[in-house]
């Protein structure tokens, strides 16, 4: 399994996917550069937080849409507020 390709498909970072799917940054690193193999476990682990992160992600992009059109000026940056309030 190429897990480099396969995260970067997925559009996740190292420091994400790692969390995830509970393994070492630096030992997911290794693997991605081929020093290292990943063990049976940990190798299911990255499957499955790779099969759920399409899901995931339609999830949050519902959550979005749910939430009311506004606009928050303290959300904007300075110049952005002023044009809005003008």
């Amino acid at each position: 399994m190429d897990i480099l390709t396969i995260r970067r498909a997925a559009r996740m970072g190292q420091v994400e996917l790692s969390q995830r799917a509970q393994i070492s940054r630096p030992r997911l690193s290794a693997a991605e550069n081929g020093y290292i193999t990943l063990s049976e476990s940990e190798i299911e682990r990255i499957q499955a937080v790779i099969r759920e992160e399409p899901y995931r992600r339609a999830q949050k992009i519902h959550d979005v849409l749910r939430e009311p059109a506004t606009v928050e000026a303290r959300s904007l940056k300075p110049r952005e507020a002023n044009l809005i309030s003008a």
